[in-house]
């Protein structure tokens, strides 16, 4: 399409005057509609505040050191049920695998950590005042101490597989 000088001006004229209908329309948001969805969210803002206070309330009763050594003990049962053989030194824990890997838990600094082949720095419990691993025959008993004073005690079955 070939535009001449005239044409340029009265084909912009249109198009402002498109957009122009498109402003005035009144399909988008109002002052008043505004204004009434800040009053609706200060009310519920103003209605949660006491929900806050209940959070915090449930934080202090449901301490992150139980849910931290729970979920820590379920990962570690569930890597002593693939082990090929275990030994247990004090602070130690070695853990070898089937595929020919080591894992080892201990205690570094105020946290456990897991190393694979004494490579990695994966954190697995923190807070941890001490902690002491003693091997039996079918079974791993693990004692913790948390920085807070809890003290944790777990026996976990051990189930040793010979090598397929």
């Amino acid at each position: 399409m070939v535009a001449f000088i005239g044409q340029t001006s009265e084909m912009n004229r249109k198009k402002s005057a498109y957009w122009l209908q498109k402003i005035n329309q009144e399909d988008g948001f109002s002052y008043l509609s505004a204004l009434f969805s800040l009053f609706v969210f200060s009310i519920i803002m103003t209605l949660m505040i006491p929900y806050i206070g209940l959070l915090g309330e449930y934080i202090k009763m449901h301490p992150y050191e139980q849910y931290s050594t729970s979920q820590f003990l379920h990962l570690l049962q569930d890597e002593l049920f693939n082990a090929v053989q275990i030994e247990a030194d004090g602070h130690t824990l070695l853990i070898y695998t089937a595929a020919g890997s080591t894992i080892k838990y201990e205690q570094y600094n105020n946290m456990v950590r897991r190393q694979v082949n004494d490579t990695g720095h994966e954190l697995m419990l923190m807070n941890v005042h001490s902690i002491s691993f003693e091997k039996f025959a079918s079974s791993i008993n693990i004692q913790i101490q948390m920085k807070n004073g809890e003290q944790y005690e777990r026996r976990l079955a051990v189930s040793v597989q010979p090598y397929p």
